[in-house]
């Protein structure tokens, strides 16, 4: 979703696209950035014993927020070109995604 909104903002942004058609953009993800969670993989490859990791921000953030976050950066208002359509709505999709790093205690 991150990468379809972006491209589409840049695309805007140069032309070559008008709008953008999204579905619910009020669902929450556990987002971070890709070289924190590249590191924590290559950690985990390096601890002795090997051990299951869960690798999350433990913080939500609203799909708008990156709509309004990469039409700013293209110098866009967003609410010119983002559409809503409620066909791509995705009733059985959880809303709020967040992870919780914390290991267990295991006795």
């Amino acid at each position: 979703m991150t990468r379809k909104i972006c491209r589409a903002a840049a695309a805007i942004k140069a032309g070559k696209q008008t709008e953008l058609v999204l579905g619910d953009t009020s669902a929450q993800r556990d987002w971070g950035h890709v070289r924190n969670y590249v590191r924590g993989m290559w950690l985990a490859l390096q601890h002795d014993p090997a051990e299951d990791f869960i690798f999350a921000t433990g913080q939500l953030h609203r799909r708008q927020e990156v709509v309004e976050i990469a039409f700013r950066i293209a110098d866009l208002d967003w609410r010119q070109h983002v559409k809503r359509d409620s066909k791509l709505f995705q009733p059985a999709e959880p809303h709020h995604l967040v992870g919780n790093s914390a290991k267990p205690n295991v006795c």
